[in-house]
């Protein structure tokens, strides 16, 4: 099964319905709800996304993409993730992967909650919040940053 192709614009963020699910180079898809999550990905499923667009979520303690358990992100090379809140939260472990020319930006870029986590960037993590991490992985895991990957935290 090819799962779900989004393409176009949503302004009110996406919940993922079909697993796996990629968002096309022409998908643009934001949220600008107070603690709003532009993809949510829902109990259930260990969500599988691939962004090669732009996911934006730019209020107040927004979140770009937040799956309620474990799951894979993959962020292409052109793709940009980027929030307010933190970028990426996995809040049951699972993987990221950030291509080269891929962006995660976000108070806390990536954060991993609940279980283990693999983070393989070869693009650019980066907190935008004072005291943040560009990434946080709570339960242990495995963080590669490939030559010419950045992660940037203050």
């Amino acid at each position: 099964m090819p799962g779900t192709i989004i393409g176009g614009t949503y302004t009110t963020g996406v919940t993922l319905l079909t697993n796996p699910t990629t968002i096309a180079a022409t998908g643009y898809v934001s949220n600008t709800a107070t603690n709003g999550i532009a993809v949510s990905g829902p109990t259930g499923t260990a969500w599988t996304l691939t962004n090669q667009g732009l996911i934006s979520e730019t209020a107040s303690g927004g979140i770009g993409v937040s799956f309620a358990q474990s799951g894979t992100v993959i962020n292409t090379s052109g793709g940009m993730i980027t929030a307010a809140g933190d970028g990426v939260v996995l809040n049951g472990g699972g993987v990221v992967t950030n291509a080269s020319g891929g962006t995660i930006t976000g108070a806390l870029g990536v954060e991993a909650n609940n279980a283990a986590a693999t983070v393989v960037n070869a693009g650019s993590i980066g907190a935008t919040g004072a005291a943040a991490a560009g990434l946080q992985v709570s339960d242990g895991g495995q963080v590669t940053n490939q030559s010419g990957g950045t992660i940037t935290g203050y």
